[in-house]
């Protein structure tokens, strides 16, 4: 499995598999059989980079700086130039701030979270507590579901005692102006997409994205739901492929 240079001296962890236009998909571990499912639906068509970010924890060190100059460490390994970010949750916020610090972003897929009117405060309050809360662990898994079992595929947004690298993360946020973001992507084809159900907590992103669509609309992205749907719908790749490659494979890449 390849590896690239962390900005704390660990290795972050990928996969590559496909011959298309590349295609980086966060979070989801380039093992397991939510990648695997994600992987075989992708693949045909795309040549796909499963990044397992943030990999080993990162308290104190985990910022909007850092956490792109890792993922562009991973696509200069990779060889990437052009690419398509392919976001959830963690992974969405991960990509908004790679879209401030390079050019290379072909098309972007927004999922499980919104680029405008985003929690960033109740994600600082949701990573306190766990910090908390929640006693020292090797490593985090996301309390994601799938036919009622836990999953160990996909990364969480605030787990577990990986929860200070999230305080840290989020805090640097607090002032973050989205439009930034926005006027960075202006000029590639962008996807947010949200569960229909997705309104649990504080984040109520389901909510949060259809009080904010008009102007996302009007700023040249495409809102689409995912009905009936809610947060834990990443672990469900027969589910999320299809409904984001009915848009994707229309866009032009170049």
């Amino acid at each position: 499995m390849p590896t690239a240079p962390a900005h704390d001296g660990t290795r972050t962890t990928f996969s590559v598999r496909g011959n298309g236009f590349p295609l980086v998909l966060s979070p989801v571990r380039p093992r397991g059989k939510v990648a695997e499912g994600y992987l075989d639906r992708l693949s045909d068509r795309y040549q796909v980079v499963l990044l397992d970010y943030p990999g080993h924890p990162k308290p104190g060190s985990l910022t909007p700086e850092t956490a792109a100059a890792d993922v562009v460490a991973v696509l200069d390994e990779a060889g990437i130039g052009r690419f398509i970010w392919f976001g959830y949750s963690f992974g969405s916020v991960l990509g908004l701030q790679l879209a401030l610090r390079t050019d290379r972003i072909a098309a972007f897929v927004c999922g499980g979270w919104t680029p405008l009117g985003a929690p960033y405060a109740s994600m600082v309050q949701l990573s306190e507590r766990a910090a908390r809360l929640t006693r020292p662990v090797a490593r985090a898994t996301a309390p994601l579901r799938g036919r009622g079992r836990p999953s160990t595929d996909v990364p969480a947004a605030a787990p577990g005692a990986s929860a200070a690298q999230y305080v840290t993360f989020y805090r640097a946020l607090q002032d973050f102006d989205e439009h930034e973001a926005l006027d960075a992507l202006a000029d590639v084809p962008r996807l947010v997409f949200v569960g229909s159900k997705d309104d649990a907590g504080h984040s109520q992103l389901a909510s949060r994205v259809a009080s904010r669509e008009h102007e996302l609309v009007s700023s040249g992205w495409d809102v689409r739901y995912l009905e009936g749907r809610r947060h834990a719908v990443l672990v469900r790749p027969g589910v999320v492929v299809p409904f984001v490659r009915s848009w994707l494979d229309e866009q032009p890449l170049d």
